[in-house]
C-alpha cells in the first residue's frame, strides 16, 4: 500500500504546480455558524472519525457554465493513517450535480451538494491538509468522457471503507485529472491549500471553511453559515443574506465517535460467520466464540477502525451472540416430530448437520494437535 500511494502522492505533486488568482479563505468561526453546536467541537486522536463534505457551491449567474464550461472541483485530502501519510482525492462536476438536481441540464446559481468527499477515517494525530482546486473546462467530446470516467471513479475513493481502496483507485482518479487539466480550454479560475490541526494548541475541531474565487469581499468577517450554506451580514434592514457576489465553495469537517457503514466492512461477515455457528452442533458454541474473538482481533488491528468503537461493536455482537443462544436453547425443548435427533437434541438438518459434524470433528482434530504440542 505505500507504494500505491507513493503514486498517489507523485501525481498529485505535479497538479500542485498549476498556478491560479488567489482565493479568500473564510474559516468560519464556532460563534458565526448556526445552528449552535455544530461547529467548534473536538475530534479527539484515536478515539473519533473526520469526514470531509462539500456542503455547497455557487456558480456567478455572469460566467457561462455549462453554456459553454463544465465546472470541477478537486478536493485532496492528507493525513496521517495507520503508519503512513494517505492522500485522498475526489471530484465534484456535472454529472454528479445533474443527478443531484434531477435535471438534464444543470443550471447556474446556487447547487446544493451536502457531498462527502473524504471520509469517515479515524484521525490519528498530526496535521490534516486539504487542497481545493476550482476549475472550468471547456465543452469538448473528449473532455466530457474523460471528466465521466474521472467521476466514475471518485465515486469509489472518497467514501471507501478501506484505506486500501483509495489506494487503489485515487493514483487513477488523478492521472485523469491530470491529463483533463493539460486539455486546452480547462482553465483553473481558483485554489488554495488548508492546514488544520497544526500544533497541540490548535486541535482538529468541527468547522466550516470557504474558498470565495475572485472578486473576494471586502470583509470576510462579514460571512456567516446557517443550515451549512454561507450567508453574509447585510448593513441593510435584512441583516443577512446569502452570499452571492463570486464563485465559492463552501466546506465542512464533522467528527463523530462511530463509522455508521460497519456493514461495508470485512468484520461484518465474520461476526455473522460466528452467529451461525452456535446452530452447528454441540461444539458450536466453541466455534461461535472463536469466530468473535477473532472478528475483534481484526477490529483491534485495523487502522479503519478505532479502538474505542472495535470495543463498543464487540460489546454489542456479544449481546446478539446471547440472543442467538437464548433461541438455540429455546428450539432445544421443542417437540420433534416426525424428524430424527441428534445426540445432542438439536434437530437433524441433513446437509447442514453433515457439515456440522465435519467442522467439529475437524475442531477436535486441531485441538488434539494443540495439545500434543504443549
Amino acid at each position: 500500500m505505500p507504494d500505491f500511494f507513493e503514486q498517489v502522492q507523485h501525481i498529485w505533486s505535479n497538479i500542485k504546480g498549476h498556478s491560479a488568482p488567489l482565493p479568500a479563505l473564510a474559516v468560519v468561526p464556532p460563534e458565526r455558524c448556526w445552528p449552535e453546536g455544530s461547529a467548534g467541537a473536538r475530534i479527539r486522536r484515536d478515539e473519533a472519525y473526520f469526514t470531509l463534505r462539500v456542503n455547497e457551491m455557487y456558480l456567478d449567474l455572469n460566467r457561462q457554465w455549462y453554456a459553454v464550461y463544465d465546472p470541477l472541483v478537486l478536493v485532496v485530502t492528507e493525513f496521517n493513517h495507520g503508519r503512513q501519510r494517505v492522500t485522498v482525492p475526489y471530484v465534484v462536476g456535472p454529472n454528479l450535480i445533474r443527478k443531484q438536481n434531477g435535471e438534464q441540464s444543470p443550471k447556474h446559481g446556487t447547487v446544493v451538494l451536502d457531498t462527502r468527499v473524504a471520509g469517515p477515517f479515524p484521525y490519528r494525530g498530526g496535521d490534516v491538509d486539504i487542497s481545493i482546486g476550482f476549475y472550468q473546462v471547456q465543452h469538448a467530446n473528449y473532455a466530457k468522457t474523460l471528466l465521466s470516467m474521472i467521476e466514475r471513479v471518485s465515486d469509489l475513493v472518497g467514501g471507501a471503507f478501506q484505506i486500501g481502496v483509495v489506494a487503489k483507485t485515487g493514483a487513477a482518479l488523478l492521472e485523469g485529472v491530470d491529463e483533463l487539466l493539460n486539455i486546452q480550454g480547462t482553465v483553473m479560475l481558483t485554489g488554495l491549500r488548508l492546514s488544520l490541526a497544526t500544533s497541540a494548541m490548535d486541535p482538529l475541531t468541527t468547522g466550516f471553511c470557504a474558498m470565495v474565487a475572485p472578486p473576494v469581499p471586502q470583509e470576510t468577517n462579514a460571512l456567516i453559515v446557517r443550515d451549512r450554506r454561507l450567508w453574509i451580514r447585510d448593513a441593510g434592514a435584512s441583516g443577512e443574506i446569502p452570499y452571492r457576489a463570486s464563485d465559492y465553495v463552501l466546506l465542512s469537517i464533522t467528527g463523530s465517535a462511530s463509522r455508521d457503514d460497519e456493514s461495508l466492512g470485512p468484520f461484518l461477515d465474520m461476526k455473522n460467520d460466528a452467529l451461525n455457528a452456535l446452530w452447528d452442533g454441540a461444539d458450536g458454541p466453541e466455534r461461535a466464540k472463536a469466530n468473535l474473538i477473532t472478528a475483534y482481533q481484526q477490529m483491534r488491528k485495523s487502522p479503519d477502525i478505532t479502538a474505542s468503537e472495535a470495543s463498543v461493536l464487540f460489546d454489542t455482537w456479544l449481546a446478539e451472540l446471547d440472543r442467538e443462544l437464548a433461541r438455540l436453547n429455546q428450539v432445544k425443548t421443542l417437540p420433534i416430530d416426525g424428524q430424527d435427533a441428534a445426540s445432542d437434541g438439536t434437530r437433524n438438518w441433513g446437509t447442514s448437520a453433515e457439515m456440522a459434524q465435519d467442522l467439529s470433528s475437524a475442531l477436535r482434530k486441531v485441538d488434539k494437535r494443540l495439545n500434543a504440542r504443549v
